[in-house]
């Protein structure tokens, strides 16, 4: 099981607002390696664990390989083949929710020819706990253009927008490591009123100090562990 220390505050905000009523999207922001994937898992992890009326579709974008718009709706969207999306916390898992459609609405949104948020919206308003969408480096989406034109990722957001703020549909949350997209949307008026911004930091030393010592380092391996790697991943 996956040790989660000093991070109390950001896990039990984020389990409040799973079940909450949707009014923004949560953009949930810091360095590299400090631990965001790490805590929003933990929190669906407990969420579960302790029954709350939440569901959860997650996609943590490193893992694919997204060249163009069409790899971008296989990553989104399932048809009947039952592909799984499965979080896993020591011998405990759980299926994460996947947007079916039909093989031929699939076929239809490649084409463009259907609108791909009426899928997922109706797909949300069929959900009876509340729906929570969480998108790890959002930023990878990037340069994925639509018709060789418009951003993907500005159409996702105005969406987002849509089924939060306005319809209270679903809650989103966007994690990233990319200060320079998050000064980008931190810009966009579309969003000034629609988003809201958690900053993660890094673990302060002393509690680094205290979760080392408690697994048997002495003072001088705790020293050499926080000038060498900063205290995580030893």
């Amino acid at each position: 099981m996956i040790e989660v220390i000093d991070r109390e505050e950001e896990l039990r905000r984020l389990k409040g607002l799973f079940t909450a009523t949707p009014n923004a999207i949560y953009f949930y922001f810091g360095p590299k390696s400090c631990g965001k994937t790490t805590v929003i898992q933990e929190a669906i992890y407990q969420s579960v664990q302790e029954g709350q009326p939440a569901s959860f579709y997650y996609y943590d974008l490193r893992e694919h390989f997204l060249p163009d718009y069409k790899a971008v709706l296989y990553v989104l969207f399932d048809t009947e083949h039952g592909r799984r999306k499965i979080m896993r916390r020591g011998s405990w898992e759980m299926d994460l929710k996947v947007f079916k459609v039909s093989r031929e609405v699939f076929q239809e949104m490649v084409a463009k020819e259907r609108n791909p948020f009426e899928a997922m919206e109706e797909r949300l308003m069929e959900e009876e706990a509340v729906p929570n969408i969480i998108i790890d480096e959002l930023q990878k989406l990037r340069w994925i253009y639509i018709n060789g034109e418009r951003q993907f990722v500005d159409e996702l957001l105005n969406f987002f927008v849509t089924i939060t703020k306005a319809s209270h549909l679903a809650n989103v949350f966007i994690l990233t490591s990319d200060t320079f997209f998050i000064e980008e949307l931190y810009g966009n008026s579309k969003l000034a009123a629609a988003s809201k911004y958690m900053k993660m930091g890094w673990i302060p030393e002393e509690e680094i100090a205290k979760y080392l010592s408690r697994h048997g380092f002495n003072d001088d391996e705790i020293s050499l562990v926080l000038e060498k790697l900063g205290g995580y991943g030893w």
